[in-house]
């Protein structure tokens, strides 16, 4: 069986800020019970510790999903991750926009410049075919698809997809800060 993840990403959280709103985020879900207090091994991270549902996480949900199919699954908590990180779906139908709004496919080879953001090794300059002007990769959005930062809450099979209420809270807490929301399957 395959598992679906979604991450609320923090594009604008600088490492020294990661852990400290990534606090902020998970003392307020687990007092709304959307997630359990004590960490379990319910996800698929590094170490497999994150915290499961809460007992009020299906008031969080798309009301057409009653999230059962998650909380009969073992992967199925929040894992928060603070670290420099290129969060990605496995979709092959990349878009992208600059940050003046122009969207395009992205250029070939655009995706060594997320190595090139995340190994430090050059600016990693994206320039736009509309306006021509360059812009560094972690400045364009990529839909669902890509995101680039140092702090996001990731969802293991949580219901497709997360409720535009639970991301905007998300928003809210880490604001003024933009945030991406990332889906895939593995």
């Amino acid at each position: 069986m395959s598992n679906f993840f979604q991450v609320v990403v923090d594009r604008d959280a600088s490492e020294p800020q990661a852990v400290f709103l990534a606090d902020r985020v998970l003392e307020w879900l687990k007092v709304e019970q959307i997630v359990e207090a004590t960490p379990t091994a319910c996800v698929l991270g590094l170490d497999d510790m994150g915290y499961a549902p809460g007992c009020q996480m299906e008031n969080w949900l798309d009301p057409r999903d009653d999230g059962q199919d998650t909380r009969r699954m073992k992967v199925n908590g929040l894992e928060l991750i603070t670290k420099k990180t290129v969060f990605w779906s496995v979709s092959t139908d990349y878009k992208a926009e600059c940050p003046h709004g122009h969207a395009h496919t992205p250029p070939e080879g655009w995706l060594a410049l997320a190595g090139e953001w995340f190994d430090a090794t050059g600016p990693a300059l994206m320039e736009c075919p509309t306006c021509h002007d360059s812009f560094s990769v972690t400045e364009w959005t990529f839909g669902h698809s890509f995101a680039f930062g140092y702090l996001g809450f990731q969802f293991w099979n949580w219901p497709p997809y997360l409720s535009q209420r639970l991301v905007d809270e998300v928003a809210r807490l880490v604001a003024p800060h933009r945030v991406a929301l990332v889906y895939s399957k593995l």
